[in-house]
């Protein structure tokens, strides 16, 4: 993997300083992210509600109000139509607590099984809700390239209000209510908002104040789906974040329990992505996501706790079917600038995670599909440099269906255009080349002086970490190890210029270098599980080779 040294102006770092009162190594930390003006550090720093802007800055969203009022006086049935990721299932969620106030019983939803329907709208279950009196479909985090089956059920009699954050493509739904961010001409100021994050304003705009209530679920969903945590995003989440470390819902205060995480723990972006958004996610690849969906909703506690044991046996049943397909595809894996592999009975719930992790071991893009009733459908993951959602598009006259995002997608197409689909992707990655390993940036360098309660605290504020805001990693040199702790082969105290300070290392085994002086890169903050200042250890170098 390459690390890259990033250094800020000096110059900046000081100025960005004085103005708002943080360190130097602070102030070189949002440089580097590309934070400099002073409005972008201002809501950097201080990411508070009153910064969020006004729901009916979204194209859609005022016809969408509208229509909804209006189906609450005429007593029409609404559907609420979610997707089986925890991004859909966060925000169908949320609008079914938030409208059953007003719309009672008239309200259900419906989100589609993972293999036998797949993503997106399907005219079959429209018209089905046609027939059960539904004349209002509200959809979360899906619908925006559908617009073959909205047209087909506005013949039938039935309104759309699409809310999604994908792509639109060249024409959109006719006849909907779009509520979408990156649709062309719409003026809200920020594009990155999660399905569950457009949802949200679409329901704050129907109810006519900020739902801060319902940010929790906000949260779940932002970071799950790995959208940028900056701007709106990082507002979202970090006020969602106080609502899930009080336990207000007791479906994710029970899931949290029956994953062995202790009561009132802080919450951040690893334990979301790591422990909750797997379980989340387990129930739509392996089973139905109505038992994520219930799980939020449901305020028994023997419900919760029944749903919460169900979810985590899921998880475990996910991975077993992950490792044994992983095992089989690594097998095949050849000297392609791609990974393209097929076989008949392979789990179409688990190839998504699976073409991650053959990412991350082998740096190139891959494509795992397997035979679902008469189609072939798949999952793709791609790299820096090549994007998925154009490779899917450039592939278009073969698929049959397909959509996603930059990293991620889904298709499906017919078993016997498997080569000419292979073929066009090799097309298309001549024309796109790309970074085998994504690089890692060095924020600078920490000398003993540095380690300090208080700059750990500063930059752990910075948090939540992800995409658009990575943790930020550091160079440490000459560090003296020693063992501390009985988990001698994790936990360590360092020294360095005189400076003892406390060092925690997940992945590098360190224990046959105490006593010696190492080179660590890694991040000075506050350890979420002891709350002290720690430095995680992401990589040891060995008189600091491999930096450039």
């Amino acid at each position: 993997m390459p690390w890259i040294f990033k250094q800020a102006d000096s110059l900046k770092s000081k100025l960005l300083s004085a103005k708002f009162g943080i360190s130097p190594i602070t102030a070189s930390l949002l440089i580097n992210r590309g934070i400099e003006e002073e409005e972008d550090v201002e809501l950097f720093l201080y990411p508070t509600l009153d910064k969020l802007y006004d729901p009916f800055l979204l194209s859609g969203v005022s016809e969408g109000v509208e229509r909804l009022k209006r189906a609450l006086a005429n007593g029409e049935k609404v559907l609420v139509y979610g997707d089986y990721d925890v991004d859909g299932v966060t925000g169908t969620a949320l609008l079914l607590l938030v409208l059953r106030k007003a719309f009672g019983d008239r309200i259900s939803y419906f989100i589609p099984h993972r293999v036998k329907e797949g993503y997106g709208l399907h005219y079959e279950i429209i018209k089905y809700a046609r027939d059960k009196g539904f004349s209002l479909v509200v959809t979360v985090d899906c619908g925006i390239n559908n617009g073959d089956v909205v047209s087909e059920a506005v013949k039938m009699g039935i309104d759309f209000i699409i809310t999604d954050h994908h792509i639109p493509g060249e024409k959109l739904p006719e006849g909907a209510i779009v509520i979408n961010p990156k649709i062309k001409g719409c003026k809200y100021p920020f594009k990155e908002l999660a399905g569950v994050g457009v949802a949200w304003k679409f329901a704050s705009a129907f109810a006519g104040k900020p739902l801060v209530e319902f940010l929790d679920l906000v949260a779940l969903g932002t970071v799950a789906d790995v959208v940028p945590l900056v701007g709106e995003n990082r507002i979202l989440v970090k006020e969602g974040f106080k609502l899930l470390e009080r336990g207000i819902r007791p479906g994710i205060r029970e899931l949290l329990r029956e994953a062995g995480v202790r009561p009132f723990r802080k919450i951040d972006e690893w334990l979301v992505s790591f422990i909750m958004a797997p379980r989340l996610n387990a129930a739509g690849r392996i089973d139905i996501a109505d038992l994520s969906v219930n799980l939020l909703l449901s305020s028994s506690y023997f419900r919760v706790r029944e749903l919460s044991k169900k979810l985590n046996e899921l998880n475990s049943k996910r991975k077993g079917i992950e490792e044994k397909i992983l095992m089989e595809a690594q097998d095949k894996v050849d000297g392609s600038p791609i990974i393209f592999l097929y076989k008949s009975g392979w789990h179409l719930g688990v190839l998504g995670i699976v073409a991650s992790r053959l990412v991350e071991r082998y740096g190139k893009p891959a494509f795992l599909m397997c035979k679902s009733g008469k189609k072939v459908k798949g999952s793709a993951r791609g790299v820096e440099g090549f994007r998925i959602d154009e490779a899917l598009a450039y592939c278009s006259g073969v698929l049959d269906s397909f959509g996603g995002h930059e990293l991620a997608g889904g298709f499906s197409l017919k078993e016997e255009r498997l080569q000419d689909f292979r073929d066009l992707l090799l097309e298309f990655s001549k024309s796109k080349p790309f970074s085998p390993f994504a690089e890692e940036w060095i924020d600078g360098r920490l000398e003993g002086k540095d380690l300090t309660d208080s700059l750990a605290k500063e930059i752990s504020s910075l948090s939540p970490w992800g995409k658009g805001n990575p943790r930020p990693l550091f160079l440490l040199e000459d560090v003296i190890l020693q063992v501390s702790g009985s988990n001698g082969y994790k936990v360590f105290r360092g020294i360095k210029n005189d400076v003892v300070f406390n060092i925690y290392s997940p992945k590098e085994d360190l224990s046959g270098l105490s006593g010696e002086k190492v080179v660590l890169v890694g991040f000075w903050g506050i350890d979420s599980w002891t709350g002290m200042p720690c430095f995680r250890v992401e990589a040891l170098f060995n008189g600091g080779g491999g930096l450039s």
